[in-house]
C-alpha cells in the first residue's frame, strides 16, 4: 500500500511518500518546503498575508507531487501554527478548495504522541528513562519515555518562531535577552521541571 504524509508544521511543510508492505516501509518520496507559516504574526494568533500565501503555494506543490505518485491513502497533519492561528481554519480549507485534500489539525499533546512514535522507529531505546525533546516553530514538545510506555508528554507554546518574536535577539546576544529569555523557560516549564 501507498501512503503519502504531510506535515505542515510552523517553519517547514514536509513530505514523505511510501510504500508500506508486512509493516516495513520503503520510502518512494521525500521532501520539504521552508514557509514560515508563524514570520510576524504567530504570537497574534494568526497567519500573516505572505506566510499564508507560501504555505498555499508549498502545499499545492507537494500536492502535485502526490498526485504523480498515486498513494491509496494521503493523510496531511497540521500543527501548532495552523492549530493556533484564528485563520487556521481558513488556510485548511484553502488547501482543500485547491487540491481535494482533507487536513487534520492535531492537538499538542496528540503531536507529542506521534513524535514518541517516530523517535521509537529511529532510535533504539530501551526499558529506562528517555527524554524526548522536538523543537519546532511554533511548538516544543517533551515526552519521557522508554521503549514500552509514554510515562509524562506536554506540548509547549515555546517554539523558535515564537521565541525569536517575543525576544527579538540581537547579535551577539545580550545579557539582559539572555536573562529575561531565562526566567521566561524557566516560568513556561514547570510543569516540566517539577516531574
Amino acid at each position: 500500500m501507498r501512503i503519502a504524509v504531510v506535515d505542515l508544521g510552523t517553519n517547514t511543510f514536509n513530505l514523505l511518500i511510501a510504500d508500506v508492505l508486512d509493516k516495513k516501509m520503503s520510502v518512494i518520496y521525500a521532501d520539504r518546503e521552508v514557509v514560515k507559516l508563524g514570520e510576524k504574526s504567530i504570537n497574534e494568533n494568526r497567519i500573516a498575508d505572505a506566510a499564508f500565501a507560501r504555505g498555499i503555494k508549498a502545499f499545492t506543490a507537494h500536492a502535485e507531487i502526490i498526485k504523480k505518485y498515486q498513494p491509496e491513502i494521503i493523510k496531511v497533519f497540521a500543527t501548532s501554527a495552523i492549530r493556533e492561528a484564528i485563520n487556521g481554519l481558513d488556510f485548511i480549507a484553502e488547501i482543500k478548495k485547491l487540491t481535494g485534500i482533507d487536513t487534520t489539525i492535531i492537538s499538542g499533546e496528540k503531536e507529542a504522541e506521534l513524535i514518541y512514535f517516530g523517535n521509537r522507529l529511529a532510535v533504539e531505546m530501551n526499558d529506562e528513562p528517555h527524554l524526548i525533546m522536538d523543537i519546532g516553530g511554533g511548538s516544543t514538545e517533551f515526552i519521557i519515555a522508554n521503549n514500552k510506555t509514554v510515562f509524562w508528554k506536554q506540548s509547549y507554546k515555546l517554539g523558535v518562531a515564537r521565541l525569536l518574536e517575543k525576544f527579538h535577539p540581537e547579535n551577539p546576544v545580550s545579557k539582559e535577552t539572555i536573562q529575561n529569555s531565562t526566567d521566561y523557560l524557566n516560568h513556561s516549564l514547570q510543569s516540566l521541571l517539577s516531574e
